[in-house]
């Protein structure tokens, strides 16, 4: 539709537009609605006063995630903990309250969150009535993998070499007696480059992962409870090196101790990762240089590297390593492992209900524009002061 507007070419006219787009996501009766954004500071921060949470059910958690801009931290309280990425600010938050709360708590809880706005941005969130046991003081975040959504974690254990580290297959327990809103915990399997980027942004502290170059001729029950069905094969001598196998400048071994290896847990369990004539899958491409090379095997650690660990060297890559060894080291007191959370067959807890977890999305489209007239063609032009755009408002708009 045309417009005329009558304006003074000689005058200089400021017009600041914010733009909104809101989306929601409802289930059944229940929703989570956030309604407008009120700005405040030049538009720099914003909070959902106007937010609604509409359910009869109490929650134990309430998730917030951002793709841009930033979460201010929120003020600490008795009746929750908070799990954040190790970003500051943060991209997600997580509140974990004492004991379940009612929807209006909720309510206030998510209204009272600050954001940092960017000029177009996506804020989702959920809240979720399934019960969860977590470590505490762990970093946590969530991604959107294949239309699944997945939450990640370290578990960070203080020790030297020998000392108070936890071995694989200990953390392999541990991350299976944890659950996050009605989902069972594993240690974490890292599928694309994605995963090993949410890694990183959650701690660069060395950790164990949930692949092994396990014994799959003894038939072993992957993803269980425990770890002790998972063996490596023991029927493979030392190896010699062959320059022949050299792949990109690093010397691999002929013997096929090595073997393949796979994710023995989570919905990946069962999928080779890596095999014995070193074929790199898309997934794999983070192995240290020189890895995995199955130092030790026969000497300091008798059963081989078989397991794996990450952000191994000064790299923080990908590393092999005995499962009875912790991660930690004379010059790293940082040791622990990585857990992922998802939904998938089997990765649940009893009396978990899919229908228990709420989730609401919105995306703010926020541009500051500056409006200026030339007296020399009668035309304006339309600055963007958030994401550098300009538009010529040529067409459609006449001056006088």
């Amino acid at each position: 539709m045309n417009k005329t507007i009558n304006l003074n070419p000689s005058k200089k006219i400021i017009l600041i537009i914010v733009l909104m787009l809101i989306g929601m996501a409802v289930y059944a009766s229940d929703s989570i609605t956030l309604g407008d954004p009120s700005f405040t500071n030049n538009n720099t921060y914003f909070t959902f006063p106007n937010a609604v949470i509409n359910s009869n059910q109490s929650f134990y958690t309430l998730s917030i995630t951002v793709d841009k801009g930033s979460i201010n931290d929120p003020a600490s309280d008795s009746d929750y903990s908070l799990i954040t990425d190790n970003l500051s600010p943060h991209k997600s938050i997580t509140f974990v309250f004492t004991d379940a709360k009612d929807s209006s708590y909720v309510q206030d809880k998510l209204r009272s969150v600050t954001f940092v706005s960017d000029h177009y941005m996506t804020v989702n969130v959920s809240v979720s009535a399934n019960e969860s046991s977590l470590p505490s003081d762990m970093k946590m975040t969530s991604q959107e993998i294949d239309g699944v959504m997945h939450y990640y974690g370290y578990v960070n254990y203080d020790g030297t070499y020998g000392g108070t580290g936890v071995t694989w297959r200990e953390a392999y327990v541990l991350a299976k007696s944890c659950y996050f809103e009605g989902m069972k915990g594993y240690l974490a399997t890292i599928t694309c480059d994605a995963e090993n980027t949410i890694l990183d942004n959650i701690s660069l502290c060395r950790g164990w992962a949930g692949g092994a170059r396990i014994n799959m001729d003894s038939n072993p029950t992957l993803d269980a409870d425990t770890a002790d069905a998972y063996t490596h094969r023991t029927d493979y001598a030392a190896g010699t090196v062959d320059s022949s196998q050299n792949n990109t400048n690093n010397s691999k071994w002929t013997n096929s101790w090595l073997e393949n290896w796979y994710w023995v847990c989570g919905p990946e369990h069962g999928k080779n990762f890596y095999e014995d004539n070193y074929k790199y899958y898309p997934e794999t491409s983070s192995w240290s240089s020189g890895e995995p090379n199955n130092y030790g095997y026969g000497g300091k650690y008798t059963d081989g590297n078989w397991v794996l660990e990450v952000h191994f060297g000064s790299d923080h890559k990908w590393n092999d390593m005995s499962s009875t060894k912790d991660v930690t080291d004379d010059d790293n007191t940082n040791a622990g492992y990585f857990i992922e959370f998802s939904n998938y067959d089997g990765g649940t807890v009893s009396g978990y209900d899919a229908s228990n977890t709420l989730e609401g999305s919105t995306i703010v489209n926020r541009h500051q524009w500056t409006v200026t007239a030339d007296d020399t063609n009668n035309k304006f032009k339309a600055t963007c002061s958030v994401c550098d755009t300009t538009i010529e408002l040529g067409v459609g708009i006449s001056v006088e």
